[in-house]
């Protein structure tokens, strides 16, 4: 289908918009008017994303269980739970109605409609003034305004507008202080309610006017206007964006490819009539493409004229910045877990926790050497035995290259575990050993095929030229991270690390994921090892090695370096 095909569908309830879909057309009305309208395809949801709205549904299981726990504790019986297909919206509704006239003291997914809006309410209880509260649960470590305020809200305003005296209405959360030792959660510990009434309650008569200017907006045959301001991305991602036919066809390298560019750069460039890098030329380039003051921005600069010229730029100082790698030169990567619900003993919800690791080591003309990590599921503490592996792999002496500041963020926050303190010296050593090749071709390389993107996953087909965006050269031949049964991603090798640790997961299908999960991490590192082969190369012929020593000889590249963000 392409952009703006689709069919229109008639609008057939009469309470069209659900919580969900009242956010989703306060962040666009293009956005809820395709969604209810018509067929236009939606994005695919990817493993990742069914992985995390599954966690969801886990959190909001343990958030029931709290408040029956509560209920128990009182002698009073559990909380009513109203079947939650929103096909059967109605006999919810009728549902939660008898729950309520026969005295239920919470009632999970209770079910109301109002003025167009139909709205679930995770846990609805009845307070002892004979009030009552909406609580709104999230997968979450802390209340965020821009994503949850009009979803309480709206349903603060249905609720009430279908009779009920709610003087009550909170966010929870996941605890982040919260320390899991093992064995059951401790519900109360592990969520925190954020009380929001009084922000939900200033939003009361904007959520009347707003719920009758998208019900107005689904009522039409035709397209919405998009406000200008309109995000595609915020707060969430919009899953309509190749079909939008508010979308102006793609601008070749738009002035948002600018790294870290802000705003007020896109709007003097578009002003000027320069909607693409392309269309300006070296004055108005030096003019348009500059600091809020209007000093000089060279890294700016320099990736403008990569991208006029359609050549690749390599500044100086990479090849200082190469030539001082000590060697042996290490290639290093991680992959963590940061599980909603805490899965390692002794850790807090969403806390990164190292289980695997990836390490090439390049030796003076020979073929790089791999040693891989990924800990037992069932090992009572993988943290230690991943730094102990760790440290025997990166040795003493060399350089270790990695993508990011990631990998010294995970090394820093392992050295700051007290639980881990008799390592804490070697692991605090390694860091000058620590030289980021992203930073380093972020800063000092410009091609017109990054588009304005410094990921490895952008850099490798670029700077390897006949690969697709994630093709990795192994001996044995071209493979791809899509080659790779089950995990071509970051985020689905997380989610990956989440099922081997969970207690459930057959060991057989522990198998299959470590046979998923150890080349998926070998092919990080040998794409940083094929990545500084090439600058390694280029600069090399350009004269580099002569500049040695120009530069600062540190693995952090200065922060008094005009290209720096």
């Amino acid at each position: 289908m392409s952009r703006g095909a689709y069919t229109l569908r008639p609008l057939k309830s009469p309470a069209p918009l659900s919580k969900s879909k009242f956010v989703h057309g306060m962040q666009c009305p293009l956005y809820v008017w395709l969604e209810v309208r018509t067929d236009a395809p939606r994005a695919e949801i990817d493993a990742f994303t069914q992985a995390l709205f599954d966690t969801g549904n886990e959190v909001g299981e343990y958030a029931r269980r709290r408040w029956d726990e509560r209920l128990a504790r009182a002698g009073r019986e559990p909380g009513i739970l109203i079947d939650d297909d929103p096909r059967r919206h109605d006999e919810a509704v009728a549902a939660t109605r008898a729950a309520l006239e026969g005295g239920a003291a919470v009632i999970h997914e209770a079910a109301f409609t109002h003025g167009g809006v139909k709205v679930r309410v995770d846990v609805l209880e009845r307070l002892d003034d004979g009030s009552f509260a909406v609580h709104e649960v999230k997968s979450t470590s802390k209340y965020d305004e821009a994503k949850h305020l009009n979803d309480v809200a709206v349903q603060l305003w249905a609720v009430r507008g279908a009779g009920l005296d709610v003087s009550r209405a909170t966010l929870v959360h996941l605890n982040k202080e919260y320390e899991w030792p093992g064995g059951d959660y401790d519900l109360e510990r592990l969520f925190e309610e954020e009380d929001v009434t009084g922000e939900a309650e200033a939003l009361q008569e904007a959520v009347g006017i707003d719920v009758g200017r998208l019900l107005r907006v689904l009522q039409a045959d035709v397209m919405p206007h998009v406000p200008a301001a309109t995000s595609c991305s915020k707060p969430y991602d919009c899953p309509y964006g190749e079909v939008c036919p508010a979308l102006d066809d793609p601008v070749p390298h738009p002035v948002g490819e600018l790294p870290g560019t802000s705003g007020a750069v896109e709007r003097r460039a578009l002003a000027e009539g320069y909607p693409s890098l392309l269309d300006m030329d070296e004055v108005a380039a030096a003019r348009i493409i500059t600091y809020a003051d209007g000093s000089p921005h060279e890294k700016w600069f320099t990736t403008w004229k990569a991208t006029a010229s359609g050549k690749r730029i390599i500044l100086p100082a990479l090849a200082a910045w190469i030539a001082q790698l000590p060697h042996p030169v290490r290639h290093l990567d991680f992959e963590t877990l940061a599980a909603p619900l805490p899965m390692v003993t002794h850790t807090h919800p969403f806390q990164v926790v190292p289980l695997q690791y990836s390490i090439h080591t390049e030796h003076d003309g020979a073929p790089p050497e791999h040693r891989e990590f990924l800990a037992a599921a069932d090992d009572p503490d993988p943290r230690r035995t991943l730094i102990e592996r760790l440290l025997e792999d990166l040795g003493e002496q060399g350089a270790i290259i990695h993508w990011s500041p990631y990998e010294r963020t995970v090394i820093r926050n392992l050295a700051a575990d007290p639980r881990y303190a008799e390592y804490a010296g070697r692991l605090k050593a390694l860091e000058p050993r620590l030289f980021d090749l992203g930073k380093a071709v972020d800063a000092w390389v410009f091609d017109p095929g990054f588009h304005g993107s410094w990921s490895i996953k952008k850099v490798h087909p670029v700077l390897l030229p006949g690969t697709d965006p994630s093709l990795i050269h192994e001996d044995t031949g071209p493979v791809t991270y899509s080659d790779v049964d089950g995990c071509a991603s970051g985020g689905e090798a997380a989610m990956m690390l989440f099922e081997y640790v969970r207690p459930e997961t057959s060991a057989e299908r522990r198998e299959e994921i470590r046979g998923e999960l150890l080349p998926y991490c070998e092919l990080d590192t040998k794409a940083t090892v094929d990545v500084l082969g090439v600058l390694r190369d280029q600069c090399g012929r350009a004269g580099g090695p002569a500049l040695r020593n120009t530069e600062p000889a540190a693995g952090e590249i200065s922060e008094r370096d005009p290209s720096n963000r």
